[in-house]
C-alpha cells in the first residue's frame, strides 16, 4: 500500500507509471477502495480543477503563507524519497518512514490542488486500509486524539522503529520484527464524540510510544492523531456517514484537542483555522507546519491576516504567490505529470 503512490514522487502519471522500481512493485490498487475513500476526504469529486493557475508545480502551497514550502526549482529531493521508500520492506517501518517525511508532505496530491499533501493522502490511505481489514466499515471510524502537552517532532525523512500494531490487523500491516501488539480494537456504532478515558489526563505527554502502525495519521510536535473503529477512552469524532471533504467537522466535534488553547495564541488561531479547512491532508499538513514551527509560526504568529490562505481549496482563495513560473521544471528525465497521476 505505503508504495501505490510512489510515481507521484518520480513525477510520473498513473497510467504510465512503471510497475517496478528500485527493485519493488510499485504503482498497484489499494484494495477495499482505500485510495479512492482517502481521495474523496481530501479532493472534491470529479475531473481535476485548476484552483491556483499561478502554480504548476507539484510543490504544496501552504495555507499559512499562501507560499511554496519548499524551492519549487528542485525536485529531486521527491525522487530520492521514491527510492527511499520504494525500497522499504516491512509495512510498520514504511508507515514509520511516511509518518516521519517532510520530502512527502512538501508534495501535494495533484498540481490541481497544491494545498493538499500527498504525505497525508497515503497514511490516511493506510488508516482506513487497516480498519477496514480489521472488519470496521467508515462508518465506524472515528479521528482519535493523543492528548499532549509537547512532545518530540518530525523532523527527517529518518525510519522510526516499529511500534506495537493492534492485535487485529490485517497479517501484512503487521511488522516483520520481534515487537508485540498491546493495543486491542473492536467495532463500536458510531455515535457521539467520546470523551477522554479515565486516567488519560487531557494534557498527558504523548510519545513515539503512543504511534499506531497503519492507525495514525499525524505525529508531529504535540500532536497525534489516528483514525481507529475503537478510541479506547481517547477523545474522539466520528468520522461521518460516507468520506468527503469533512476536516472542519469532525475536528469540531472533538471533545478535547491535542493542545492548550488558551496556553497559546498560536493554537487559538489554528484551531479557528482547523474548524475551516475542508480537505483532510491540507488540514493535517497545517497542523505538522503550526506544530514544528516549520514555516516560523511561533508563538501569537500567523502569516496570513487571518492566519490562512484559501480554507477552501475549492474557492481557490489561495494566492498562488511563488508558484508562477516553476512549472514543469526541475523534472530532468521524469517529466511531471500535470494530472498529478491523482486519478488513481
Amino acid at each position: 500500500m505505503y508504495r501505490h503512490d510512489i510515481h507521484k514522487l518520480r513525477g510520473r502519471a498513473h497510467e504510465t507509471a512503471a510497475e517496478t522500481y528500485a527493485g519493488a512493485r510499485v504503482n498497484e490498487p489499494v484494495p477495499g477502495g482505500a485510495d479512492a475513500d482517502a481521495a474523496r476526504l481530501s479532493r472534491p469529486p470529479g475531473e481535476p480543477e485548476e484552483t491556483v493557475p499561478a502554480h504548476a508545480s507539484p510543490v504544496r502551497l501552504s495555507l499559512l503563507t499562501g507560499q511554496p514550502v519548499r524551492p519549487t526549482s528542485d525536485l529531486s529531493p521527491f525522487r530520492t524519497a521514491a527510492r527511499e521508500l520504494a525500497t522499504i520492506d516491512d509495512p510498520a517501518a514504511a508507515h514509520a518512514a511516511w509518518l516521519a517525511s517532510d520530502t512527502t508532505a512538501a508534495r501535494n496530491e495533484t498540481i490541481h490542488y497544491p494545498y493538499t499533501a500527498l504525505k497525508y493522502h497515503v497514511l490516511l490511505t493506510a488508516a482506513l486500509l487497516s480498519n477496514y481489514r480489521a472488519g470496521a466499515t467508515f462508518d465506524d471510524l472515528h479521528l482519535v486524539v493523543e492528548t499532549a502537552a509537547d512532545q518530540p517532532t518530525t523532523g527527517s525523512d529518518s525510519i522510526r522503529a516499529p511500534t506495537p500494531t493492534p492485535t487485529n490487523a490485517h497479517p501484512e500491516d503487521r511488522p516483520t520484527g520481534p515487537e508485540t501488539a498491546t493495543a486491542t480494537e473492536s467495532r463500536t456504532a458510531t455515535g457521539a464524540a467520546t470523551a477522554p478515558r479515565a486516567g488519560r489526563a487531557a494534557t498527558q505527554t504523548p510519545s513515539a510510544a503512543d504511534v499506531l502502525p497503519h492507525r495514525t495519521i499525524l505525529h508531529a510536535g504535540p500532536v497525534t492523531l489516528h483514525i481507529m473503529a475503537d478510541p479506547d477512552g481517547r477523545p474522539a469524532a466520528p468520522l461521518g456517514p460516507a468520506p468527503a471533504r469533512s476536516f472542519a467537522d469532525v475536528w469540531a466535534r472533538l471533545p478535547a484537542l491535542p493542545f492548550d488553547v488558551d496556553s497559546d495564541r498560536r493554537w487559538r488561531r489554528l484551531d479557528a483555522q482547523l474548524r475551516r479547512i475542508r480537505s483532510w491532508s491540507a488540514a493535517l499538513a497545517t497542523i505538522a507546519d503550526v506544530a514544528t514551527g516549520r514555516l516560523g509560526v511561533t508563538s501569537g504568529e500567523s502569516a496570513g491576516r487571518d492566519g490562512t490562505r484559501g480554507a477552501d481549496e475549492r474557492g481557490g482563495t489561495g494566492s498562488g504567490a511563488g508558484g508562477a513560473g516553476a512549472g514543469n521544471d526541475g523534472a530532468g528525465d521524469e517529466p511531471n505529470d500535470p494530472a498529478g497521476g491523482d486519478r488513481a
